[in-house]
């Protein structure tokens, strides 16, 4: 489907595909993505100053709509600096944050757009995922699942994400986070500095304070564990 099918009735997302010398799997990734069954989204992709052959892959999708911009100074926090410049671009209403090196189920954005139309409240909504390889292949026992006391919850409010995060590190996966652009305009962006790469925590309890996390409990994404990525480094 071309990110160029417009549908009024529903709410414009904006893709955000942070990125750094991505061009072994960025492909894959976009391809994903222009195969969503949601109607009415977009994609725009910030290099943060790599020297592979991301740009050339890229600009092969600006056919389907697909907006690059190039950071020629590497940032200095890396991917995170690189999130928030992404998030600096995206237009509204809703904007999703998803990985250059992973894929998505083709009914991730529609099914993350019903469940904020749900819970309007919400202030952001993830999914669960299931770890590849550089190939493609799941993992075994790749699966990251809500920890089995938070199963069959869909929203957390402030103090118990607050206490189900200190418990369990964290349960969430950064590449499966879709916000509103109100909600960053009041929140602000990942602080880099002072939080480093727990940035996202950070960011998502200041966002649970203005609204309810939400989680779908399904493995609609597929999380890369690369060394090109530095994703091995996490599990």
């Amino acid at each position: 489907m071309s990110i160029n099918t417009i549908n009024s009735q529903v709410p414009k997302v904006t893709i955000c595909v942070p990125v750094r010398n991505g061009g072994r799997t960025i492909q894959r990734t976009l391809d994903s993505l222009l195969n969503q069954d949601y109607p009415n989204y977009g994609i725009i992709i910030s290099d943060n100053c790599s020297d592979d052959d991301t740009a050339e892959i890229v600009s092969q999708y600006a056919s389907n709509g697909v907006k690059y911009f190039f950071n020629p100074v590497l940032e200095k926090w890396g991917g995170e600096s690189n999130w928030n410049n992404i998030l600096t671009l995206a237009e509204g209403p809703l904007i999703a944050l998803y990985h250059a090196d992973d894929i998505y189920s083709p009914t991730m954005v529609r099914r993350q757009v019903e469940f904020l139309l749900k819970y309007p409240e919400a202030s952001a909504v993830f999914a669960m995922t299931q770890t590849i390889d550089e190939y493609d292949r799941p993992i075994k026992m790749g699966s990251i699942k809500l920890p089995q006391e938070l199963r069959g919850k869909e929203i957390f409010h402030y103090r118990e994400f607050l206490n189900f995060t200190l418990k369990h590190n964290g349960f969430l996966v950064v590449p499966t986070m879709m916000t509103k652009r109100e909600i960053i305009d009041r929140v602000g962006v990942f602080n880099c500095e002072k939080y480093a790469t727990a940035s996202d925590i950070d960011l998502y309890l200041r966002m649970a304070k203005v609204g309810p996390i939400g989680v779908i409990d399904e493995p609609l994404h597929n999380y890369r564990i690369s060394d090109q990525q530095g994703s091995a480094q996490i599990f």
